[in-house]
């Protein structure tokens, strides 16, 4: 691709959140306890996410609850809204087809509330997530090209030392 075409496509937030999302899995990665409940048609799925940790989430395939139940968090979605930096006690519903990622200021706890029957953790990963969103290669080969800014992504300060 020439670079008069590349420098006509602007990737969109949810292209850069994939590209960050691969960037991150090249790393070492943070171990990220996961704790399933259930209740009469609902699933609870609690994730514990320490204290300086950088993450990407799940698209979901229908709308939910999300919560930060303990912590604090800086939170983008793909839908434009944010940075919003969330701390515990927070609850919002969370959209269908959205992703977020996010950078935790503190050990902190989020969990979704799903509404199935199903009760199988390996299912419910498979009935709830939306893995169809893919970066046309062209859009890909403009993000090698672009500098991964974390700090402006999630409108942080990061400082050195």
């Amino acid at each position: 691709m020439d670079e008069k075409a590349m420098s006509d496509i602007q990737p969109s937030l949810l292209d850069k959140m994939l590209y960050l999302e691969e960037a991150i899995l090249t790393g070492p990665q943070v171990e990220l306890p996961l704790v399933h409940k259930f209740a009469d048609g609902m699933y609870a799925r609690e994730m514990s996410i320490p204290k300086g940790t950088i993450l990407t989430g799940s698209v979901h395939k229908y709308d939910c609850f999300f919560m930060v139940t303990k912590g604090d968090i800086t939170v983008v979605s793909s839908d434009g809204s944010g940075p919003k930096r969330l701390k515990a006690p927070f609850i919002c519903e969370s959209k269908a087809g959205v992703k977020r990622c996010g950078y935790a200021h503190e050990d902190t706890l989020c969990m979704t509330i799903h509404k199935t029957d199903e009760t199988d953790p390996e299912k419910l990963d498979k009935l709830l997530r939306d893995d169809h969103y893919k970066t046309p290669a062209e859009v890909r080969e403009v993000l090698k090209t672009m500098p991964i800014r974390l700090d402006a992504l999630l409108g942080l300060e990061f400082k050195e030392g």
